[in-house]
């Protein structure tokens, strides 16, 4: 059974999840971190670290809380936000069962920005919308993605254009 908690602060979070760092919740970007995630709570009046827990695996969802309405705990150095949760089932379920515990918390949950190149804003969408909230994925910005082809980056930048390289 996936059981959901609050917690108000990295440290509350590190202690229930017996984590010390991001690393072990899947994290992909340096804004991902617990660490980041600390360095915010100074500056957020509401923190919310909603977590998850089934077995040894965890997630965690770093939100802000005002008057009633949940954002992502972020700031516009973070270019975009995601749900720490393993990939597979067992994330999707631990996601969903945190959206619907969130409804206890608040009428409105806005998750901006989330990318879509690895599918993430559509899993908070169905996760959401299977816990029972109207759901919306609107495209706000687009990355472009280089797919390096199994080359490394040095490997790949080395066949680019002289021009290219030095710009």
């Amino acid at each position: 059974m996936i059981k959901v908690s609050y917690h108000d602060s990295v440290k509350d979070v590190q202690a229930k999840l017996d984590t010390k760092s991001a690393d072990d919740l899947n994290a992909r970007a340096p804004f991902d971190r617990l660490e980041w995630y600390g360095l915010l709570e100074n500056s957020c009046l509401a923190t919310i670290y909603a977590c998850a827990q089934q077995d040894k695996t965890d997630a965690l969802l770093a939100l802000m809380q005002s008057e009633g309405r949940i954002t992502p705990l972020r700031n516009w150095y973070a270019s975009t936000w995601r749900p720490l949760a393993a990939p597979g089932e067992l994330g999707d379920a631990m996601i969903q069962t945190i959206a619907t515990d969130l409804k206890s918390r608040a009428y409105r949950v806005t998750l901006e920005p989330v990318s879509n190149e690895d599918g993430c804003a559509d899993r908070i969408a169905c996760a959401f919308a299977a816990a029972g909230w109207r759901t919306e994925v609107s495209q706000c910005d687009m990355n472009h993605v280089i797919h390096l082809k199994g080359r490394d980056f040095k490997e790949y930048w080395a066949q680019r254009p002289g021009r290219l390289r030095t710009t």
